[in-house]
């Protein structure tokens, strides 16, 4: 008999990829910069620092970082005897944008004195310590994130401001390699209901879970915000011996065997930029040959912005400890 099922989205605090989260931003009237380095901690660009030093410059003057709209293309054509061309494809290209920063102080040396600020920044976008990410917030409480590394611009400094007795500032020039900026995390649960109640709404038998000791088979509609495609993150608690999941839009499926016991995690992360030992982990520890298997590599699909038809099968689960979850950060066009 089918049961009712219940498919839920909800917004968790953001996920951020450099280890030291990037801080909550106060109440403000205007857009709100953060810089977090691999590593951390976290830079506030647009906030007053405590005894008169300030790293600022940032949203100042209204929107003045540049290179946050639209990222760039490139097209490849082939020129026609005739004259004129015939347009053979196009891809993204990595996003440049430029962060004018500025640093100033009533000393020069000591606590908060300008040459420790300066160390701190330069330490800050060293870009031996890998990507980081740069944040706006804006005042409604929507924020984007850009994955990105420094590029240029801190080893020419416009000295001389007028503010401070002691002030320095900078256009650093950086560069997002993905070049969608990213929302904060969205999840799609994929849960037994709770009353257990064994019928079917009418006329929506389709989108309905059936569950039994042996079997979880779901189909929903995923709504994906956004403009850009997204790789989703799978999580899948044990027991559970397969696991089926196919995009009913494309029909491209990923069928794999975790074999989870009680207590167990299986976590997929389908994205291309994710190097291939964190990709299928079990518990945090790699299991890629266990599950995925040697003879042929897995369909890692993507979800397209908008409504996505998609398909979750789980064989050997348990009522109330088995279940699913698909998790994804939108990607947009701009900041």
């Amino acid at each position: 008999m089918p049961l009712l099922a219940s498919v839920s989205t909800t917004a968790p605090p953001p996920v951020v990829v450099p280890p030291s989260p990037t801080p909550a931003p106060p109440p403000f009237d205007k857009e709100y910069f953060t810089w977090t380095p691999n590593g951390g901690p976290a830079m506030i660009l647009s906030d007053a620092a405590p005894s008169g030093a300030f790293m600022g410059g940032l949203g100042d003057d209204g929107r003045s970082v540049i290179g946050l709209d639209m990222p760039p293309q490139e097209e490849f054509d082939t020129q026609l005897v005739g004259g004129g061309e015939l347009a053979n494809g196009r891809r993204w290209m990595a996003r440049p944008f430029a962060l004018p920063i500025v640093i100033a102080s009533d000393t020069l040396d000591g606590d908060m004195g300008l040459e420790q600020h300066r160390r701190a920044l330069m330490a800050s976008f060293n870009p031996a310590r890998g990507d980081g990410e740069f944040m706006v917030a804006y005042p409604g409480g929507v924020r984007r994130y850009l994955v990105a590394s420094y590029s240029s611009g801190l080893d020419v400094a416009e000295r001389g401001r007028a503010g401070y007795p002691y002030q320095d500032g900078w256009i650093v020039q950086m560069k997002a390699r993905d070049p969608f900026p990213y929302g904060d995390e969205q999840i799609v649960a994929f849960n037994p209901p709770e009353d257990y109640e064994f019928y079917a709404p009418p006329g929506d038998a389709e989108n309905v879970f059936y569950i039994s000791s042996a079997n979880t088979d779901g189909n929903a509609d995923v709504f994906i915000d956004g403009e850009v495609e997204v790789w989703p993150e799978w999580r899948i608690r044990g027991p559970v011996t397969m696991a089926t999941l196919t995009n009913r839009h494309t029909g491209k499926t990923l069928r794999i065997t975790p074999n989870l016991t009680a207590g167990q995690t299986l976590t997929i992360r389908t994205n291309e930029r994710v190097p291939m030992t964190q990709k299928v982990t079990r518990n945090g520890t790699n299991v890629w040959t266990s599950v995925i298997g040697t003879a042929n590599f897995p369909v890692f699909w993507t979800l397209q912005p908008g409504s996505n038809r998609v398909t979750v099968l789980l064989t050997g689960t348990v009522p109330g400890q088995s279940f699913a979850e698909l998790r994804y950060r939108p990607r947009y066009l701009n900041a």
